[in-house]
């Protein structure tokens, strides 16, 4: 567990299952500085360390998660460029919390950049926007998701649940489609 102010980030391009203690990154949540690297000098720090470091000065996160899941992409690709993807009449939906499976939960999309510290700019404008108030994610266009929740329990969790209600989506589109 870190200290208050700072986060433990994985390096990018190493499979999650494999990182050890000694891989991780410690970021300083208030201004993104890497204030101990690995001792594998060759391990890189993620281009979305300052998206993690938003979500936890903004949401009050203890743990966010990025996902390149082929049903977060497909089911934002549902949605016009603007509007967010709602889930509704879905069991799975009380597994967020603080929701019900007769709510309409909003999750925003945001349009995809090259880079991932691009995206910074429409991350702070959905995290401020208070339709998202309920939210534990964000959706990026052609992408994949970022995920969070109080600690990495949560988050994964909310992870599973996302993931599920995407899948879920997903599929009703393609039974509701004509032959």
């Amino acid at each position: 567990m870190c200290e208050p102010g700072k986060v433990f980030i994985a390096p990018t391009g190493v499979h999650k299952e494999r990182v050890v203690p000694a891989d991780l990154f410690v970021v300083d949540t208030r201004n993104g500085a890497v204030l101990t690297t690995p001792s594998n000098r060759a391990l890189k720090l993620s281009e979305c360390s300052p998206i993690f470091c938003e979500i936890i000065r903004t949401k009050g996160a203890g743990s966010v998660m990025h996902s390149h899941a082929l049903s977060a992409v497909l089911a934002g690709d549902l949605v016009p460029s603007s509007q967010p993807l709602v889930f509704e009449q879905l069991e799975m939906l009380k597994g967020i919390k603080g929701a019900s499976n007769q709510d309409k939960h909003a999750v925003a999309i945001i349009e995809n950049t090259s880079h991932e510290p691009d995206l910074l700019h429409q991350m702070r404008r959905v995290l401020a926007d208070p339709a998202y108030a309920k939210s534990y994610c964000i959706l990026v266009r052609d992408h994949g998701a970022y995920i969070w929740g109080r600690d990495i329990w949560e988050t994964k969790r909310h992870a599973e649940i996302y993931h599920f209600l995407c899948d879920a989506t997903v599929a009703r589109a393609q039974h509701r489609r004509p032959s």
